[in-house]
């Protein structure tokens, strides 16, 4: 030979007579190349190298001790799979270890090493007596035939994915007899640094295999599945009027990036809604609640949930912030919780994304899966005072009413009616404002728009009759429609609901001789009394030319007492008497201010003259 380096290599397997083992080199029975008296014809391979020491030799020169060979092989590998690579976090995942020998010696004193990241925490159900201990789980003194495939197993939790939680779980064979061609149980994961591990990956989440790699270790990374979900509720009118049927729209949104399941939402009524009806998706009310189960919502996608409630009247204690959560999802949701409360920091905000006018913010540090929609029903203090011109005209003479309707707010009042009853006691109703109709008794103005601290005016005249038996004067006016909620005040109660016999909180006339103070504020009578006073005079003449012994016996008819008298001369007696020839008036006035007016001549004799 000449001079350089030469390997002496033996086949791993060489048949002989049908014997597998027969071409292999007899095992080292000695010392490995460390007793000089060791000249069996035996291996010196080392143990855990599995070849022989290197050596020089000079020309000519020959050491009986250097024996060539291989020792006992066993070709062990690991493959390390997961029984759900995409788990919800809670889920019981379970780890499958294999061990393969492709022989061809079986294998003993082997043990294997699981490294569990922090990503999972009960770690239980481990099988072959392996034992867990400071985040490790270690299998001992495991026997490994040739082409056997022993399985070891254990389960675990999945936990969240918060920040700096790993999955990646690894597994390595971390001692074993004899030596394997391939693979080395003490150089530790990964040993070519190529961020490869295993050399063989059916795991989706594992994108690679290490070729080059050795073959005795393997990871198994699991990827929790994450849906984000948001949740946004809107009403179709934020300021309705009681009685109106408000339409509710929950969307909720799915930022993925995987499919939401089995999702939960829950819509808590407050007591100011009645009649819920039009509930979409299979939702389902129980009391004051409603649910809808969403099977899947996929990544990017939306789901819309409706429904329909009546707006009942804001009473004491009537609430309208009307709640939705998602309470239920399979998937982690990275910023909510569905068993969390609505308002989480608790600071009476609720919902991510409001356009309410009613809603009086957004809360950006709280949770997105739960949102309120306030409604706030319109309210209008309508009331109604009666006046008229002349609540003692005479037979014959126009009256005039005016009907002030008030509003107190806070709302504009629309769609608002007033009715006006006219009694017997008048006719010729004319100059009716506002578009009022005159029909069957009754003066109707409809279509109203009251706003808030105005005082529109409503007017017509009258022509008063005489107040014969079974006539009427009392004038009575109402509110009988609006389409705002009135807090003391029920259009549709009629005239005097409490029966006191009272009409009106506020009377200005004399004829109307009391105020309702606990009635209804949205209706007033105006009475009437027609004047029906006359005054009749009789004169006494002087007697003779230029005295002052007249007098005049003023009689009064329907007047009520105390009764005044104006007369021309200044006098303020019913009868006047020292009177000179002259005409006389007198003007009478009684209580209810009715008047009647009467003249009349006192005479004298012409003056006696002699001739």
């Amino acid at each position: 030979l000449q001079p350089g380096d030469y390997y002496v290599t033996f086949p791993l397997m060489a048949t002989v007579n049908g014997d597998p083992t027969a071409g292999l080199t007899t095992p080292n029975v000695g010392g490995f190349n460390t007793d000089l008296t060791d000249i069996n014809k035996d291996s010196d391979a080392n143990l855990t190298t599995g070849s022989t020491e290197t050596v020089t030799l000079i020309s000519g020169e020959h050491d009986p001790r250097l024996d060539a060979g291989y020792l006992l092989i066993s070709d062990l590998s690991l493959v390390k799979t997961v029984s759900d690579p995409r788990p919800n976090v809670g889920d019981t995942v379970r780890f499958f270890i294999e061990v393969r020998n492709a022989g061809p010696n079986d294998a003993t004193g082997v043990e294997v090493s699981d490294y569990l990241p922090n990503g999972y925490s009960n770690i239980h159900n481990i099988s072959n007596s392996g034992v867990y201990a400071n985040d490790t789980i270690v299998w001992s003194g495991l026997t490994v035939p040739t082409d056997a495939i022993p399985i070891l197993t254990f389960d675990a939790v999945v936990l969240a994915p918060t920040e700096g939680v790993e999955y990646d779980n690894l597994a390595e064979i971390t001692d074993a007899y004899p030596f394997d061609p391939d693979s080395s149980p003490d150089s530790g994961l990964d040993p070519d640094n190529d961020g490869l591990i295993g050399t063989e990956d059916t795991n989706p989440n594992d994108q690679s295999v290490d070729t080059d790699g050795e073959d005795d270790e393997d990871n198994e990374p699991v990827l929790p599945q994450v849906a984000d979900l948001s949740l946004v509720k809107l009403v179709n009118d934020g300021t309705p009027n009681v009685g109106d049927v408000v339409t509710f729209t929950i969307n909720v949104k799915n930022d993925g990036p995987d499919a939401a399941t089995n999702v939960v939402v829950v819509d808590s009524l407050p007591n100011g809604y009645g009649t819920i009806s039009n509930i979409s998706d299979a939702g389902v009310q129980s009391g004051s609640t409603i649910s809808w189960s969403v099977a899947t919502i996929a990544s990017g996608a939306t789901e819309t949930l409706t429904f329909d409630a009546v707006v009942l009247a804001p009473l004491s204690g009537v609430e309208y912030n009307n709640v939705a959560k998602i309470t239920e999802v399979d998937q982690y949701d990275s910023d909510s919780d569905p068993t969390n409360n609505a308002d989480t920091d608790g600071d009476g905000l609720i919902g991510s994304e409001d356009n309410n006018p009613n809603d009086t913010g957004i809360d950006p540090d709280d949770e997105d899966d739960a949102d309120d929609e306030p409604v706030l029903p319109q309210v209008a203090d309508l009331s109604l005072v009666k006046t008229v011109n002349d609540p003692t005209p005479n037979v014959g003479d126009t009256v005039v009413f005016t009907i002030e309707v008030r509003n107190a707010g806070p709302n504009d009042g629309s769609g608002v009616q007033v009715k006006d009853y006219v009694p017997n006691g008048y006719l010729n109703i004319h100059d009716i404002s506002g578009g009022g109709i005159f029909s069957n008794d009754t003066i109707v103005w409809s279509g109203l728009n009251i706003p808030n601290d105005a005082i529109p005016l409503l007017t017509f005249k009258a022509v008063v009759l005489y107040p014969e038996e079974g006539v009427e004067f009392d004038n009575l006016a109402e509110i009988t429609a609006a389409d705002q909620y009135d807090p003391d005040s029920d259009p549709e109660s009629g005239i005097d609901p409490d029966g006191d016999g009272l009409i009106g909180t506020e009377d200005t006339n004399p004829n109307d001789q009391s105020v309702d103070t606990d009635g209804e504020d949205d209706e007033d009578n105006e009475p009437v009394i027609p004047c029906t006073t006359t005054a009749a005079l009789v004169a006494t003449d002087v007697n003779c030319f230029g005295e002052s012994n007249g007098s005049i016996d003023l009689t009064v008819s329907n007047a009520t007492e105390p009764i005044s008298y104006s007369w021309s001369n200044g006098a303020t007696t019913q009868d006047i008497s020292g009177l000179v020839a002259d005409t006389y008036s007198v003007t009478v006035t009684d209580v209810n201010g009715c008047t009647a007016t009467a003249s009349v001549v006192v005479n004298e004799p012409p003056l006696l003259t002699v001739t």
